[in-house]
């Protein structure tokens, strides 16, 4: 048997930088190289991204 008592990989980086996770979660490679990583963009793109899913939810 295996027994895991800290955080997992993901749930680090949710924590330590809950940017990078969303960007993971919802963006893809291209598009974060297509903003050259800047931060703003990555931010903008992420609101965007759960606001189309949130509409998208509503619909349904």
């Amino acid at each position: 048997m295996t027994f895991f008592l800290g955080e997992t990989p993901e749930e680090e980086v949710k924590e330590s930088n809950p940017t990078a996770y969303k960007a993971y979660i919802h963006l893809d490679g291209a598009t974060l190289i297509k903003f050259k990583y800047n931060v703003k963009k990555v931010d903008a793109a992420i609101i965007l991204k759960e606001n189309t899913i949130a509409e998208i939810k509503l619909l349904n």
